[in-house]
């Protein structure tokens, strides 16, 4: 990657003093689809593309703007974002196999899923040392997670009215770890870990 950013510094395209901010850039850009592609294969291997599918894009919205724990190295993030996919995928499959969502299974996800939204509710946005907020962006993600829980509560609605199983399910899986995730970082911020 340096011989990269030194041949685009060689050639004029970029300036001598903006190349570790470049290298940086590249340097997370490739650790962002290593990333991808790492939960893409974990899916497919899964057999459950659909459903990493349907998690991510509403897992992704509610963490970019909830915040929540963050690893201390880039590759314990890496480790635990493969085991959380995983997890997830594993658990989604099992309510399949299982027939679907019974009754009992059914309104304790339920239960979980909304008392995780409460709890994202309250506590979101939680910042970290990576990214400290103020106080106008507290109140700007704030906004922009409670409005996705309302979304999200709507979505939840038609999915129990039109039977889309799949998608409950992946709403209150994300709710679920969302919550995990903002209460392991107010942990960590109230006792410095």
């Amino acid at each position: 990657m340096q011989r990269f950013i030194n041949a685009l510094v060689a050639n004029d395209i970029i300036e001598r003093q903006d190349a570790e901010i470049y290298l940086f850039g590249l340097e997370c850009l490739l650790l962002k689809a290593l990333n991808v592609a790492s939960f893409f294969v974990i899916a497919i291997l899964m057999g459950r593309l659909r459903e990493f599918l349907i998690f991510s894009l509403i897992y992704s919205f509610l963490r970019n703007n909830a915040g929540g724990f963050h690893a201390k190295t880039r590759l314990h993030c890496y480790i635990l974002s493969c085991l959380q996919i995983g997890l997830t995928l594993f658990a989604a499959g099992r309510i399949y196999e299982a027939g679907g969502l019974l009754p009992m299974l059914y309104g304790s996800l339920l239960a979980f899923g909304l008392v995780s939204q409460a709890m994202i509710w309250k506590l979101a946005p939680i910042d970290n040392a990576n990214k400290p907020l103020d106080d106008e962006e507290c109140c700007h993600y704030r906004k922009r997670t409670r409005i996705y829980i309302v979304v999200l509560d709507l979505l939840l609605i038609a999915s129990v009215l039109c039977r889309w199983e799949m998608l409950l399910i992946m709403i209150l899986l994300s709710c679920m770890e969302e919550a995990v995730m903002l209460l392991l970082q107010n942990a960590k911020n109230k006792f410095c870990i």
